[in-house]
């Protein structure tokens, strides 16, 4: 029997050094801004330590239309980027790596965040409330559809320009 959980693996252009990777963790540590903190950085580079990890980041934004909840990282501004910026930094100087996670909450989205930013709360499908009486959530239009990808594209983009090493995209909400 043959054990490959500490041998080496060849991820598009990065080598990891093992096969134990740290899955997405949402920790509410970005400013109000979407902006990562010196905490997140501090966070991603504590667990960076063992070269030729492979992190994945927490599921952060590609827009503010994409969230619903506060402190999350985001990835459409220079100040979020120059941000990122840092914790890639900080990970590639302990020798790891680090994918991003973009994340799009959808109906998980909170309806209050979203009504105080002017945000509607959107899915694939018109989603009743309880009482049948409003939408908890509205379908999005073929347009808003396209949008969203060009957005998730961006982030996308924005993210290795940042120095991402690659990119996940969420898609469970």
């Amino acid at each position: 029997m043959s054990h490959n959980l500490f041998t080496p693996l060849k991820v598009g252009q990065i080598t990891l050094q093992h096969r134990v990777s740290m899955a997405p963790m949402t920790r509410f540590r970005a400013s109000d801004d979407y902006v990562p903190t010196d905490l997140i950085v501090k966070y991603y580079e504590q667990r960076a330590g063992r070269p030729g990890t492979l992190l994945i980041s927490e599921g952060s934004f590609a827009r503010e239309r994409a969230g619903g909840i506060g402190n999350i990282p985001g990835f459409w501004t220079q100040e979020q980027l120059a941000g990122w910026s840092k914790v890639f930094d900080a990970v590639h100087a302990k020798g790891s790596f680090m994918f991003v996670q973009i994340d799009n909450l959808g109906k998980a989205a909170s309806s209050e965040y979203m009504a105080e930013r002017g945000l509607d709360v959107v899915s694939s499908v018109d989603i009743p409330s309880e009482d049948g009486k409003s939408l908890t959530a509205r379908a999005l239009t073929t347009a808003e559809v396209k949008e969203f990808v060009q957005d998730i594209v961006t982030a996308g983009k924005n993210a290795v320009e940042a120095g991402a090493d690659g990119v996940e995209i969420h898609a469970a909400n």
